[in-house]
């Protein structure tokens, strides 16, 4: 049993990102003629992604939890390479001053309470045997392991969901973000049938790219001023937050 199996396979993630991105597509013609904050929207749909993967779920764009998991996770990407966490490896003395860092770890606490509930509700509904996803598959490799001496744990797997669920957001939302202040700012590269190649297609930054701008232009508003390339530094680079215009693109 590898990842291939629930979801990481080309294939299967393709079907589970293009579902996904109905939903982005639906929050955009709400928005037709207006200018909106991206910023949430394309972390939102990148969650919800690997939460599929990871847990057999998606989570509606108001939904609290998902709210909470995107809040939990760019606050963290921001203080984990900013001043406060450079001065807590520094000098130990101050760890347990109530200091900006410590948002950090409850927000951790957070998540892993988050996971927690996960791993326990798939204990109670998982057939062993029958994997739905990443979780099942790992409750599976646990029943193998019995008493034997072993890496693998329920610890060991809440850190595994936090892990894989991060990094699955805040990259490929903070990519997302960039490609399409500089796509606003050069129209000329927003082709409608743009496209990577058939394997470039399949992964999961160009085919939310190339799906969108076959439907939509996106526009730098008039009142926004100057677009500001300059990154904010964190676990990855992101832009500063921007907003974007949405219309309809006119077919032929």
């Amino acid at each position: 049993m590898t990842l291939r199996d629930f979801g990481m396979g080309k294939d299967s993630m393709e079907d589970r990102i293009h579902e996904e991105i109905k939903y982005t597509m639906d929050t955009l013609e709400k928005s037709i003629g207006q200018s909106i904050s991206p910023q949430i929207m394309f972390h939102n749909a990148s969650s919800n992604i690997i939460c599929q993967v990871l847990f057999g779920r998606r989570y509606e764009y108001d939904d609290e939890v998902i709210k909470v998991i995107v809040q939990c996770f760019t606050e963290n990407a921001k203080i984990s390479n900013g001043p406060w966490a450079m001065l807590y490896d520094s000098f130990p003395i101050i760890r347990s001053l109530p200091l900006p860092f410590r948002k950090a770890f409850k927000n951790v606490e957070t998540c892993q309470k988050l996971a927690i509930s996960w791993m326990n509700e798939h204990k109670q509904t998982r057939v062993p045997g029958d994997p739905r996803d990443f979780v099942d598959c790992y409750l599976d490799r646990l029943d193998k392991a019995g008493d034997d001496q072993t890496s693998f744990s329920e610890a060991q797997l809440t850190m595994y969901i936090l892990d894989l669920h991060f990094a699955g957001t805040d990259t490929t939302s903070n990519t997302l973000l960039t490609g399409f202040l500089y796509l606003m700012n050069y129209p000329h590269i927003q082709g409608p049938r743009m496209c990577l190649g058939e394997g470039l297609a399949r992964m999961e930054l160009f085919l939310i790219m190339v799906t969108l701008l076959r439907k939509f232009k996106f526009i730098w508003p008039e009142d926004a001023g100057e677009p500001d390339y300059t990154p904010v530094y964190g676990v990855t680079l992101t832009p500063k937050p921007y907003r974007m215009k949405v219309q309809l693109r006119k077919t032929n």
